[in-house]
C-alpha cells in the first residue's frame, strides 16, 4: 500500500464507523414492524407483504456491501507489518500473501518450534521450508510480535538463493524475508537484483533490501537498478525503494 501513515490511520478509523453503519441497517425500523403492526390488526394486507419482503431484501444488501467492504478493511490493516525498529514500510507486495505462498504444508503442526525446525531443515524442499518462514511471518503479523523468524531462519532461506534452479521459489525466497532481513542477509539479496535471469527475482530483491538502505552497497545497487536494469519491472520497483527510504527519512 502506498500514501503514508494518513491514509493507513484512516482505513484504521473507518473500521468502527463502518460497524456502527452495519448495526443502525440491522436495527433501523423497516416495514417488518409495519408488517406486525398489521398481523396485530388482522391479516396483513398483500401490499403489505411486499412492502416489507422488498425492504427486507434493500437491507441486507446493504448490510451485505458494508460488511464486504469491512472484511476488506480488516484485511488490509491486518497486512502492515513493521519490524522491530518500526521501519518496514509497507513493500510493494504487502504483507504475506501477496506473493502467493505455496499451497500446503504437510504435517500440520503449526507451532512456532515446528515451523522453525522445518525452515532450517536442510533435507526438506525449498517449497516447504519457505511455507513454514511466510506462516513465521503470519506468527508475528497475528500476534503483533516480531522475531519469528530468526537470523538463523533468515539465513538458512537465503543460502537456498544461489543454487535454487525454480524461478518462483528463487522470488519467494526474497519476499519470505522481507523485513527480517538485516545488514547481515544483505549479500545473497544483492546478488539476486544484480545477477538473477528473472526480472521478477530481481524486482522482489529490490524490494525486500528496501530498508538496508543505510548500507552504501545496498544504495547504490539499487540506483544503479533504477536506472539501468533491463527490466522496466525492476526499474521501477528499485526507483519505488528509493522513493520510500528519502521520503521517509532514511528510516
Amino acid at each position: 500500500m502506498r500514501g503514508g501513515a494518513v491514509p493507513v490511520v484512516l482505513t484504521v478509523l473507518s473500521i468502527p464507523l463502518l460497524i456502527a453503519g452495519i448495526w443502525a441497517l440491522a436495527s433501523e425500523p423497516t416495514a417488518e414492524s409495519e408488517l406486525e403492526r398489521s398481523s396485530e390488526r388482522g391479516a396483513a394486507a398483500p401490499g403489505a407483504v411486499i412492502a416489507f419482503e422488498s425492504a427486507l431484501a434493500s437491507r441486507d444488501e446493504r448490510i451485505s456491501t458494508l460488511e464486504q467492504r469491512l472484511a476488506e478493511l480488516e484485511e488490509r490493516v491486518g497486512t502492515l507489518a513493521l519490524d522491530a525498529a518500526g521501519r518496514t514500510r509497507i513493500p510493494l507486495a504487502s504483507a504475506p500473501g501477496a506473493v502467493a505462498a505455496p499451497a500446503t504444508l504437510e504435517g500440520g503442526d503449526d507451532s512456532l518450534a515446528a515451523l522453525r525446525k522445518v525452515a532450517l531443515d536442510s533435507t526438506r524442499s525449498t517449497r516447504d521450508r519457505v511455507i513454514a518462514t511466510r506462516r513465521l511471518w503470519r506468527i508475528d503479523l497475528d500476534t503483533g510480535m516480531t522475531g519469528a523468524r530468526t537470523p538463523e531462519v533468515v539465513d538458512a532461506l537465503l543460502a537456498l538463493l544461489a543454487t535454487e534452479p525454480d524461478t518462483e521459489m528463487r522470488k519467494q525466497i526474497c519476499f519470505s524475508v522481507l523485513g527480517a532481513a538485516g545488514p547481515e542477509h544483505k549479500g545473497p539479496v544483492l546478488s539476486a537484483l544484480q545477477f538473477d535471469v528473472d526480472a521478477g527475482v530481481r524486482a522482489q530483491a529490490a524490494d525486500t533490501l528496501q530498508n538496508l538502505q543505510s548500507e552504501p552497497d545496498v544504495r547504490a545497487a539499487l540506483e544503479w537498478a533504477s536506472e539501468n536494469d533491463e527490466a522496466e519491472s525492476v526499474r521501477e520497483t528499485a526507483a519505488e525503494m528509493l522513493r520510500r527510504w528519502d521520503v521517509g527519512g532514511g528510516h
